[in-house]
């Protein structure tokens, strides 16, 4: 009698635990179908951006921006500044104060070309230094003339730079290597 009770609540057990296995089994993979599912595409793979719905009637359909040189001139100030360096769009607005020579020495150029610029260092000659070019890419809003999401033009980048304390200093020989 105990051995068919002990039998019994076997069975009951492992049936409860293959169910239960398979549950959370098909519940992952629902899930992660539908995660990538309501990821948007960018250029084709599906990205990680956040999807910023563009209208009321299909939240899963965002308004995209053209970077013409029209469209980047509109971004002419400090506080929204678009740039273009080698037929590629940044949008440097929240770097504009992390800039080892100041600000000013780059609003000139925001809503305009500035590859001569970032070349010459403004037209001192020099190049950027390989710490200036490895930080583009975190700004990089996409190349001119391509269309692009609302969400990717809004680009804050978590690259620190450290600038000294004190004066800084705005040209001549002793400039920062930015």
């Amino acid at each position: 009698m105990m051995n068919a009770m002990k039998r019994e609540v076997t069975i009951a057990l492992f049936i409860f635990f293959v169910v239960a296995i398979s549950i959370v089994t098909a519940g992952l993979v629902f899930y992660d179908q539908n995660k990538s599912s309501l990821l948007p595409t960018i250029g084709g793979t599906t990205g990680s951006a956040t999807n910023t719905p563009a209208n009321n009637n299909n939240p899963m359909t965002e308004t995209k921006v053209g970077l013409t040189t029209s469209e980047i001139a509109k971004h002419n100030i400090a506080s929204d500044c678009w740039m273009i360096i080698n037929n590629n769009v940044y949008n440097l607005s929240s770097f504009l104060n992390k800039h080892p020579a100041g600000a000013d020495i780059m609003i000139p150029y925001c809503g305009k070309d500035g590859t001569q610029a970032f070349a010459t260092k403004g037209g001192k000659g020099d190049p950027h230094s390989s710490q200036a070019q490895a930080m583009l890419p975190s700004y990089l809003i996409g190349q001119l003339g391509q269309s692009v999401p609302t969400s990717q033009t809004t680009i804050t980048s978590s690259i620190s730079t450290s600038t000294p304390t004190g004066n800084r200093n705005r040209g001549g020989d002793n400039e920062i290597d930015d």
